[in-house]
C-alpha cells in the first residue's frame, strides 16, 4: 500500500476536500473564468455543490479506479492517466452504458482530476431526450409507492418538487399566498438553492397542499414530515406532470409578441414567458429544459 493510503482512500479523500455545499456555483465559475482568463460560459466549478453529484461522482470514480488499478496496476491518484481513463469510458461504452452515463463518468473523472471531460480523448456520445427509457413510462414498479401514498403522489403533482426536497420538506416551507389563496414554498433544492414554488390552482391541488400542511403542523412545523421516499417512485413523471398542467394555468400565447413565443415543428405555439417561469418553480433556469425534459405527460 502507498504511503498516502490505498487507492480507495485518496479517492475519497480528494473528493471531500471538493464539497461546497450551499456555496454558489455561479461564483465559483465567475471566479475560475477570471483565475483562467476564459469566458464563464467555458469555465466549471472546481467544487462539488451538491451532496447527490458527490455520492454519483464517488460511484463511478471507486468503480473506474478499481477497473484501473487492475488493468495497469495503478495504485496512486496522481499516477491515473487520462488514456486510462479513455480505456474506462470505453469499456463503459462496449456494456451499453447510456450517453448520460458516460457523460457522468466523465464529469466524475473530470472533477476528481481537476481538468476536463474532453481531455481524456473520448468521443462522448450525444445525449438525445428519445433516447431515455427510465422513468418515462408509467410501470408498476414505479407507481407501486405513489399509489400506496396518494397524499405524497397529489402533493408531488401539485407542487412538482424533487425527491430530495420532499425528504426534507418541513411546515416553515409553508408560506401563505398574499391573495390569501393557499400556499407558496420557499424552500432550498438542488445544489442548495433557494426559492420559491407555486403550486397548481386547481382543487384537487389546493387540496394536497392543505392536507401535507395539516400533516406537517402535527408533525412540528421545524420538523421533517416525510423523511423517506422510496427511489423506486419515478417522482420525475410527477414533476412533469406539474410542469405541464402548470403551465397550462398561467399560459397565454396569443397574447404574447412574436419573439415571446415558440413555434414548434408539430405547430404547437407556446409561451416562452409561461415555460420561463414553469422552469424557475421546478429549480431550473432555462425554459427550454421544460421542453426537452417535461414536456412528455400531456
Amino acid at each position: 500500500m502507498s504511503k498516502e493510503g490505498s487507492l480507495q482512500y485518496q479517492i475519497l479523500k480528494r473528493l471531500d476536500s471538493l464539497e461546497a455545499y450551499g456555496t454558489s456555483r455561479r461564483e465559483a465559475r465567475f471566479e475560475a473564468a477570471s483565475a483562467q482568463g476564459i469566458s464563464y460560459r467555458d469555465a466549471k466549478s472546481p467544487f462539488i455543490h451538491s451532496t447527490s453529484t458527490k455520492q454519483a461522482y464517488k460511484k463511478w470514480c471507486l468503480a473506474g479506479a478499481d477497473w484501473i488499478k487492475q488493468e495497469f496496476g495503478v495504485k496512486n491518484l496522481k499516477d491515473i492517466r487520462h488514456e486510462q481513463v479513455k480505456g474506462y469510458l470505453e469499456m463503459r461504452q462496449g456494456k451499453g452504458d447510456s450517453a448520460w452515463t458516460l457523460k457522468l463518468i466523465g464529469a466524475a473523472f473530470g472533477k476528481l482530476l481537476g481538468t476536463s471531460a474532453k481531455t481524456f480523448g473520448f468521443t462522448f456520445p450525444a445525449c438525445k431526450t428519445e433516447d431515455i427509457k427510465r422513468g418515462r413510462t408509467e410501470t408498476p414498479g414505479n407507481t407501486r409507492y405513489g399509489n400506496v401514498h396518494p397524499g405524497l403522489k397529489g402533493f408531488i403533482r401539485a407542487t412538482g418538487l424533487r425527491r430530495c426536497e420532499m425528504q426534507n420538506l418541513r411546515g416553515d416551507h409553508f408560506h401563505e399566498r398574499q391573495d390569501g389563496k393557499g400556499f407558496v414554498l420557499f424552500l432550498q433544492g438542488k445544489h442548495g438553492k433557494w426559492r420559491v414554488v407555486e403550486p397548481i390552482e386547481a382543487a384537487w391541488a389546493k387540496s394536497a397542499v392543505e392536507k401535507m400542511y395539516q400533516r406537517c403542523k402535527e408533525a412540528g412545523l421545524d420538523k421533517k414530515v416525510w423523511p423517506k421516499v422510496d427511489r423506486s417512485y419515478n417522482e420525475h413523471g410527477e414533476r412533469a406532470w406539474y410542469a405541464y398542467h402548470r403551465y397550462l394555468e398561467i399560459a397565454k400565447p396569443e397574447s404574447r409578441p412574436r419573439q415571446l413565443q415558440i413555434h414548434r415543428r408539430n405547430g404547437e405555439v407556446l409561451d416562452k414567458v409561461s415555460l420561463y417561469q414553469v422552469s424557475s418553480w421546478l429549480g431550473h433556469g432555462r425554459y427550454d429544459v421544460v421542453l426537452r425534459n417535461y414536456w412528455y405527460r400531456h
